[in-house]
């Protein structure tokens, strides 16, 4: 079966302030995988997308923009970890039309790039802008960091790995006279960039000024907080550990995360000397979850409950979690899914995106899609009777389901999704999973039995048959000819997963809305 996918409506029991959050994600940009979503800060309600392989999209509001705003493609190296990973536009981009890009070039070096927008076209920057301001040689191809970002004193901070290969063969991570593994902290304001007076290794003998705080093995990626200006660094783990680090906001600076003596919250080598690193605030074991995706703090207005919650997940268990300010001086970790009664994310979650409202972004193997506490889930196309059919997956053969829309039940207002699903068991069983569930706009959540333990005709006996309570289906139309079930197991081996539906069959006296 296909990897566990998150279902567009996503639910959790959330230890944070005795709150229930009803997670859900919107599909934004269907088909679309950026490493990173980020806006200018001008009001326009523009989203801007880095495709790795060099280009900067605009996502307008309303559509994908055709022509790039950027194509520096011709000098990305963008195999495996390579390629365009960070934008950040000056906090004057509405004054100064100033942006920075980190990329691996050709020769795989990270640069950090300024660039300036057209200065005819707002949807269009000007490729001979270019200036060079940082070059940093990477002795390997893995582990660049690439996350950019202006911090709230104005400053340009920039994650770097630690060079790559395993278990950081050069010392980078400990070394404070070379650059990797470490965030730095520059000053962009003027004509080149220049070194804060504050960062806190100016002066000191065989360190590099720029350092901020090192100890890291590959950060992807930081976030800060808009109201306090917490730091918060995801850091991918070598073997054994994934960790969420935090510089608190008003922090003076170079803090020691303890790559390559500490891997999380262990030492790498047993027995090792702790003293003078700073722990993570979280840290977790890769038990089939491998590399840790940092996420955004929600700040924006729509969805109190989610504000403060630094979110996070891991690419490949499809774990999300949600780090906070405890009230104490500390920081509380909730993982939110998987859940007792919703799906895990989908694995390859890759990156999260921030728009100028504060709304979080995330990008699945569906697309960028809004998280939200309750609606939206679009809803611009409605469940109605023109859904019922025959549906298939065409990537799946033998996969499909029925489905019929029925009107409320007895004493209900909302229409009901009745859908069924012939497949068979793990050792070869026929079984059918099905049930019926509440519409809600574009999807409906119906808990799930199984019908197992029968034939087909004529070897078919009633008394053969059993039904159980199995898990749930989640199913959501893009249209009434395309639509995605994501199904969550809690028996029978199936784990989680989802199938792409494809309208194969509509009754006669049905129109297709």
């Amino acid at each position: 079966m296909r990897a566990t996918w998150m279902a567009a409506l996503l639910c959790w029991a959330s230890a944070v302030a005795g709150q229930e959050l009803d997670l859900r994600l919107t599909t934004i940009i269907p088909g679309f995988a950026p490493v990173d979503i980020t806006h200018a800060g001008d009001n326009s309600g523009r989203l801007f997308l880095l495709d790795k392989r060099g280009l900067v999209r605009i996502w307008d509001g309303q559509q994908l923009i055709e022509q790039p705003f950027l194509d520096i493609s011709a000098q990305v190296a963008s195999a495996g970890e390579q390629g365009l990973l960070g934008l950040a536009f000056a906090p004057d981009y509405p004054s100064s039309g100033r942006f920075y890009l980190d990329y691996t070039d050709t020769s795989g070096a990270t640069r950090i790039v300024r660039y300036s927008v057209s200065a005819d076209d707002p949807n269009r920057a000007d490729p001979e802008s270019a200036q060079l301001l940082l070059r940093v040689e990477q002795p390997f191809s893995n582990h660049n960091g690439g996350q950019i970002a202006f911090g709230p004193d104005g400053m340009l901070y920039i994650a770097l790995g630690d060079g790559g290969s395993a278990f950081d063969p050069q010392g980078n991570g400990q070394d404070l006279s070379t650059l990797l593994g470490s965030i730095l902290r520059i000053d962009v304001s003027g004509a080149d960039y220049s070194i804060p007076p504050d960062n806190p290794f100016v002066g000191q003998d065989g360190a590099r000024d720029e350092i901020w705080a090192y100890g890291l093995r590959n950060p992807w990626r930081f976030a800060f907080d808009r109201d306090n200006g917490d730091l918060y660094i995801a850091d991918v783990g070598q073997a054994q550990r994934e960790e969420v680090n935090v510089i608190p906001g008003g922090s003076a600076g170079g803090q020691n995360f303890g790559w390559v003596i500490t891997e999380g919250d262990i030492c790498v080598v047993a027995g090792c000397d702790r003293s003078g690193l700073v722990d993570p605030v979280f840290a977790y074991q890769q038990d089939g979850a491998r590399a840790v995706i940092g996420g955004r703090v929600y700040r924006g207005s729509s969805y109190p409950r989610m504000r403060g919650i630094f979110f996070f997940n891991d690419f490949f268990s499809g774990n999300l979690w949600g780090v906070r300010r405890d009230g104490a001086g500390g920081y509380q970790t909730t993982l939110h899914l998987p859940s007792a009664s919703a799906a895990a994310l989908p694995v390859g979650v890759r990156a999260f995106g921030e728009d100028q409202a504060g709304n979080i972004y995330l990008v699945t193997p569906r697309g960028v899609e809004l998280l939200s506490d309750g609606p939206p889930v679009s809803g611009s196309l409605p469940i109605s009777p023109g859904f019922t059919g025959a549906w298939f997956d065409p990537d799946q053969a033998g996969h499909g389901l029925f489905i019929e829309v029925l009107p409320p039940a007895e004493g209900g207002t909302r229409p009901r999704l009745l859908a069924w699903w012939f497949t068979f068991t793990p050792d070869g069983e026929q079984a059918w999973f099905g049930g019926t569930g509440e519409i809600d706009g574009d999807r409906a959540v119906i808990e799930v039995v199984q019908t197992f333990g029968g034939r087909w005709i004529p070897n078919f006996d009633p008394d053969n048959v059993v039904n159980q309570s199995w898990g749930s289906f989640v199913i959501r139309f893009d249209s009434c000819t395309s639509g995605t079930v994501e199904f969550s197991a809690d028996i029978g081996g199936f784990a989680s997963g989802s199938m792409r539906l494809t309208r194969l069959t509509q009754p006669a006296a049905l129109s297709c809305p």
